[in-house]
């Protein structure tokens, strides 16, 4: 439980830390975490780079992709995946 609580963490500061313009929010509670957008378009358009660099997302709702990486995930996985998913947001922007 600590570790999901430490890591969910991260991952939102991380992304938060980001300043990504297309990111209307990032929020969570552990580490079912959600990534919302201005639109659904560009929120489909990053699911789509994601897998293609493969990183799994699931859209979610109208604008928001929802994140849940497994409980053990480490400091280092959980950067690997900020930093795909920051590319893919980049791309889609």
């Amino acid at each position: 439980m600590d570790n999901a609580v430490v890591r969910g963490r991260q991952f939102k500061e991380t992304l938060r830390d980001a300043d990504l313009d297309p990111v209307a929010d990032v929020r969570g509670k552990g580490l079912l975490l959600a990534v919302e957008f201005d639109t659904k378009e560009r929120r489909d358009a990053v699911v789509e780079n994601a897998f293609e660099r493969g990183l799994l997302t699931l859209a979610c709702g109208h604008k928001v992709l929802r994140i849940l990486p497994p409980l053990d995930v480490t400091e280092r996985e959980i950067d690997l995946g900020c930093d795909l998913l920051t590319d893919a947001i980049a791309d889609a922007a």
